[in-house]
């Protein structure tokens, strides 16, 4: 896990919400249902998200706990103030998603994923359900990566598994892809100062420095002055020499 003063979600990243909605446009009823999600947790080696909840009604199990750090969660569990939300329907046997990316896929090959099983139960013409699946993006895993566009993928597969009639549809759409966009930006409060203008304040520094001791100098401020007793010891000393002589 990135970090060790990790207490909160917030501290983790950015929240992201995908929400996948299936919708029973007919002609017939779906009498039972089954709901697989997989989304990469670690991908070579580094954290890519966190779960930290789900809302769905139906009974789901996962492969990895929900937020296993404990970490505090934001309450009630609603959608994160100016997060990512994607939004996903089923509708007409077709798919539609949004914020669609292919470049630099994140998602499971043989890396640590997540993945979630949901027995959907009846679903009758036109009625609907949502899942709400909420996760964190590590930030850290991705702060030398700022100019590296990547998408995280997750995959989610929906077998149709019995209708009240004899006769089952020969076809089903069961599968879709999910992605969110990862574009890393640097805040304008934490650019840092030109080189060259560090340089440039340097130079007219020490030009500065150069004209003051110039002035100085002229004025006579680096001049020794001599003692008031001293000066008045040599003039005595003087005409004892002389008469000596």
């Amino acid at each position: 896990v990135p970090g060790r003063s990790v207490q909160r979600e917030q501290d983790i990243g950015p929240g992201v919400c995908h929400v996948y909605e299936f919708v029973n446009d007919g002609p017939s009823a779906i009498s039972e249902g089954v709901l697989d999600i997989s989304c990469p947790l670690r991908v070579q080696g580094r954290a890519v998200l966190y779960v930290t909840h789900y809302t769905v009604p139906a009974n789901c199990t996962s492969s990895s706990p929900i937020n296993p750090s404990r970490l505090q969660l934001e309450q009630p569990p609603t959608p994160f103030p100016g997060q990512d939300q994607h939004y996903v329907q089923k509708q007409d046997g077709g798919w539609n998603t949004g914020n669609i990316a292919s470049t630099f896929p994140l998602k499971c090959n043989e890396d640590e994923c997540f993945q979630l099983h949901c027995r959907m139960g009846a679903l009758q013409r036109q009625e609907s359900v949502s899942l709400h699946f909420y996760f964190r993006i590590w930030s850290k895993s991705f702060q030398q990566k700022e100019n590296y566009p990547q998408t995280i993928q997750c995959e989610a597969i929906y077998h149709m598994q019995k209708v009240p009639y004899k006769i089952q549809p020969l076809e089903q759409p069961t599968r879709l892809k999910m992605s969110t966009s990862l574009h890393w930006a640097k805040a304008e409060t934490s650019q840092g100062v030109p080189l060259w203008i560090i340089i440039l304040a340097i130079l007219i520094g020490l030009l500065l420095l150069a004209l003051l001791i110039y002035v100085l100098y002229k004025l006579g401020f680096f001049k020794r002055s001599l003692p008031y007793g001293t000066a008045m010891e040599k003039a005595q000393l003087k005409p004892q020499a002389a008469s000596e002589a």
